[in-house]
Formats: structure tokens, C-alpha cells, sequence
């Protein structure tokens, strides 16, 4: 009978090791995949920002070539005469 006994509680311990590992072994691949979404959402932020920085400078340069010409123009405000009284021609500003 003791033999039965001590059969039956080793019978019970191998059972509870493998309920252990059972877990340890469908936890792998849940933590993994959970993993796996997260380095995923990373770099889909990455990108985010990546695409987000991209625009904006595209938005910086193309507003610094569009306006880059009105500097260039400010000699025009010589040609009022009404400002400072001095007449100058088209000409003779430019070559």
C-alpha cells in the first residue's frame, strides 16, 4: 500500500511539473509575439516621425525658395519716388 501511495504522490508532482512547463511553454510564444508587436510599433513610429520631419523640411524649403526672390526685389522700393525723392530707372539698376 505505501508503495501505491508514494507512486500516486510522485504521479502528482510529475503532473504539477508539467503543468508548469506547460505554462513556461505557451507563455514563450505570447511574450514573443508580444515582442515581436512591440519592436513593430516602434518602428512604425519611427517611420511616423521619420515621414512627419520629411514633410516639414520639404514645407521649410520649398516657403525659402518660393520667398528667397521678394530680398532680391527690395531695391524696387527705390524706384518710389514718393519716399525718398530720387528717381532711378530700371536700367540703371540693372546691368
Amino acid at each position: 500500500m505505501q508503495f501505491c501511495l508514494a507512486r500516486v504522490d510522485q504521479l502528482q508532482r510529475q503532473i504539477e511539473q508539467e503543468k508548469g512547463t506547460l505554462t513556461a511553454s505557451t507563455m514563450k510564444p505570447r511574450l514573443w509575439l508580444a515582442l515581436r508587436a512591440a519592436m513593430e510599433l516602434r518602428r512604425r513610429c519611427a517611420r511616423y516621425r521619420e515621414l512627419h520631419c520629411s514633410v516639414i523640411d520639404s514645407l521649410l524649403t520649398q516657403i525659402a525658395n518660393r520667398f528667397s526672390d521678394h530680398k532680391k526685389l527690395e531695391f524696387l522700393a527705390l524706384l518710389d519716388r514718393n519716399s525718398s525723392g530720387i528717381t532711378v530707372t530700371i536700367s540703371q539698376l540693372l546691368p
